[in-house]
């Protein structure tokens, strides 16, 4: 029997071809497809298992990781938060001069009145700083929440306030001869800066770094002053001084801070990530793969970023051993730890250096009391009166701080930011304009007199363009230099 075959019409053909094709093209993209979620189930296995592996050692890698929780209401923490909020709901003058209350001595007699008046008008907001700083700790209540990038700090900003508030009260007991109640002030600044290295972020220890130099300041110009033993009325007796000093020396809480810091920092890079992923499957299979590979490759160089920093004794190790770490394929170092490294580096070195200065310098006035003289070396502190010599952590060599007896004017120095050793000298850095500060200059020197640092104003270069900033007749005036007679303070 012939079997006919019936011929297969063109529309017949066209659809065959149109299958066949739309087969052939799912095989071809299924192949990469499967691919692509493999790829996803092994960034994301690999990145979830080193983080079970570093959880297993104890690290904080996730907002989960870290204490939540509130206060109650006999906490540090919340007679500070008083303190900053009666702070805040008063205008008037004498707030004005607490918050332009000079760090260069000897202090224009003109301004003792409006500082007077301030402490005695917020003498409410001391008596609650003295009940806070009578806790053993200060812990601030966060809860740590993912996006962990969104979580608020308030009180960050309100502390410089309650702190210019407690040093404008340790300036007008010095003003006073209460030099035991200054210095126990002083301490109180310390209390506030170790409690905000208990604050999570790299901000938190700057501005802990920041109050610390707030001290530092400050007592330069009262330590070669202050009035030590049993007698007279208002001395500080040399035992107190003495835990003052052992205060300086103890660095283990910004230590710890810088540490914490690092950790919390961490933890919001690796939260970001994770957030990054999504939760729909479109995004999480698209972007999930690489995000994850990146996620891993960030966590192990913030690993060892962090290791590096914290174990580093000197700045100029520290920023040598930054430079080392290989540079990742998504992130560079600058950028996991601060578009400029120095903004965290060097602040925490400088902090630990003006500490090591300002324990040194009151050692040294300890002695002359005791004595009559101050010491011909540093050697003749030890153990008396510092536990040992301070080692300048700006110096690459582990130098110690370097001491200039001789003369009228005898000082403290640190080879200062360019870790190169110029003798004490206060001419400027390369490269500093405008009125320039203490770390501005080739070393960082400490005077041990009441004799004020050599002024030095370095012009800015001309500008073809418009450089906005404070120019001549803009800048702000303290209450005391306004002149009633032609407009009221405030």
């Amino acid at each position: 029997m012939e079997i006919q075959i019936k011929p297969r019409s063109r529309m017949s053909r066209f659809k065959e071809a149109v299958g066949g094709g739309i087969l052939l093209a799912v095989l071809m993209l299924s192949v990469p497809l499967a691919g692509h979620v493999l790829w996803y189930w092994y960034e994301r296995h690999a990145f979830m298992g080193k983080l079970d592996e570093l959880h297993a050692r104890g690290e904080r890698l996730l907002p989960e990781d870290y204490w939540k929780g509130g206060i109650s209401e006999d906490d540090a923490a919340s007679q500070i938060r008083l303190t900053y909020q009666r702070l805040d709901s008063d205008d008037s003058v004498h707030i004005d001069s607490v918050d332009f209350i000079p760090s260069e001595h000897p202090f224009p007699e003109k301004a003792w009145p409006f500082l007077e008046q301030a402490t005695t008008y917020f003498a409410r907001s001391l008596s609650r700083v003295d009940q806070a700083t009578s806790q053993p700790t200060c812990r601030w209540g966060h809860g740590f929440y993912s996006p962990l990038i969104n979580m608020l700090l308030p009180e960050l900003p309100q502390c410089r306030r309650v702190a210019l508030l407690i040093v404008t009260s340790a300036e007008v007991e010095h003003h006073r001869h209460n030099d035991d109640e200054a210095i126990r002030r002083f301490g109180q600044i310390l209390y506030l800066s170790d409690a905000c290295e208990g604050s999570p972020t790299r901000v938190s220890h700057l501005v802990a770094a920041g109050l610390t130099e707030m001290v530092v300041a400050h007592l330069e110009g009262v330590v070669p002053e202050l009035t030590i033993g049993s007698r007279p009325r208002g001395a500080i007796p040399s035992e107190e001084l003495s835990k003052f000093i052992r205060k300086l020396c103890d660095e283990s809480q910004t230590l710890a801070g810088l540490k914490y810091s690092l950790e919390t920092d961490r933890a919001q890079i690796i939260d970001s990530y994770l957030n990054l992923t999504g939760t729909d499957t479109f995004s999480k299979y698209t972007a999930g793969p690489l995000t994850f590979h990146d996620a891993r490759v960030a966590l192990e160089q913030c690993r060892l970023m962090d290791s590096t920093l914290i174990n580093s004794n000197d700045r100029p190790s520290a920023i040598a051993a930054l430079k080392s770490i290989p540079v990742g394929q998504y992130w560079t170092n600058d950028e996991l730890i601060g578009t400029n490294p120095d903004g965290l580096i060097t602040t925490h070195f400088r902090v630990l250096a003006d500490r090591r200065l300002l324990a040194t310098a009151t050692a040294i006035r300890s002695y002359q009391v005791d004595h009559g003289v101050r010491p011909a070396t540093l050697a003749e502190l030890v153990p008396a009166y510092l536990p040992s010599i301070p080692i300048d952590p700006m110096s690459p060599d582990d130098s110690p701080i370097k001491y200039v007896a001789a003369g009228a004017d005898p000082y403290l120095y640190s080879v200062g930011n360019d870790g190169i050793d110029n003798g004490g000298s206060e001419e400027a850095m390369p490269g500093e304009y405008g009125d320039l500060g203490d770390w501005q200059r080739l070393d960082r020197t400490f005077h041990l007199t009441t004799k004020p640092h050599k002024a030095v104003y370095i012009p800015h270069p001309p500008s073809n363009g418009l450089m906005l900033g404070v120019g001549p007749g803009m800048e702000a005036k303290a209450p005391w230099d306004f002149d009633p007679t032609t407009q009221p303070p405030g």
